[in-house]
């Protein structure tokens, strides 16, 4: 790695993993849609260096040509090329591609229910970029190693408010009484692919889901709690380490179908 590689030494860029099966990439609007708005926001395009839709397919096509697998997770990171220091000089970037095998085509309802914990070591900060992909991602990288230490699936991240954010690399679903809530988009969580998805799935179904800023009250007296992500859809949550208990709910079921249904007439074309 060059050593005045600006993701490396500012962490000055984004990244987007899509899913891919059978060799068709899922879900592309929604990435192409927070990464063109992440790419605006830092000041990663100009007049000199355009990112349209057809140039993202392109990149994953390059990356799926190249490779003899046909369900994929790829990464792709975009930084910003070398110029300044913390104020650049530049607002062009580069791409960096991961390509990784998945072992099927579809998305899979976990069937032992996730044991979470509350992340106490890090709070979410709310702000212009807390709804972007961001290649800085210490506060999950940090949760990542309290939820290493405690034993649990995954730990759920709280912001400067106390309020419920998402967990380490998914947003969060509660259920309660037959009612649908999710945090809002400035609780300090980021504006997930699969969450977009899930919300489009469920307004289809003529069922609401209120965006919101959510206390730890509200999971502790949810009935079932869901997590999301591009990568492995839905996976529900069975247990708040000592704090609450919850049941798998046939929605998600329900979800997990459609988005297989979706993933069998995907037709993205690259």
């Amino acid at each position: 790695m060059q050593t005045d590689n600006r993701g490396f030494l500012y962490g000055d860029g984004l990244f987007e993993t899509i899913k891919v099966s059978n060799r068709r990439p899922f879900n592309l609007d929604n990435h192409y849609q927070r990464l063109h708005k992440g790419l605006k926001t830092l000041r990663l395009l100009d007049g000199q260096q355009s990112f349209s839709f057809n140039d993202f397919k392109l990149l994953l096509e390059q990356q799926i040509e190249h490779s003899s697998e046909a369900h994929l997770r790829i990464r792709l990171s975009f930084y910003r090329v070398q110029g300044g220091f913390y104020s650049p000089s530049q607002t062009n970037f580069k791409v960096v591609a991961q390509c990784l095998p998945l072992p099927n085509s579809t998305f899979e309802l976990n069937e032992r229910g996730l044991k979470i914990g509350l992340c106490q070591s890090v709070k979410l900060v709310n702000d212009s970029l807390s709804s972007l992909k961001t290649i800085s991602a210490l506060s999950y990288v940090k949760a990542g190693i309290e939820k290493k230490e405690q034993g649990w699936d995954d730990a759920l991240l709280m912001n400067a408010q106390n309020a419920l954010s998402e967990s380490i690399a998914s947003n969060l679903f509660l259920i309660k009484k037959n009612q649908l809530f999710t945090p809002s988009l400035d609780q300090a969580c980021v504006a997930g692919t699969m969450r977009a998805l899930v919300l489009q799935l469920l307004k289809n179904q003529n069922l609401s889901v209120q965006e919101k800023p959510l206390s730890l009250d509200a999971i502790k007296q949810a009935d079932s709690v869901f997590l999301t992500n591009a990568i492995q859809g839905i996976q529900w949550v069975a247990e708040l380490h000592d704090e609450a208990l919850f049941t798998k709910n046939k929605l998600m079921v329900s979800l997990t179908n459609r988005l297989n249904q979706s993933l069998s007439s995907n037709n993205t074309s690259l």
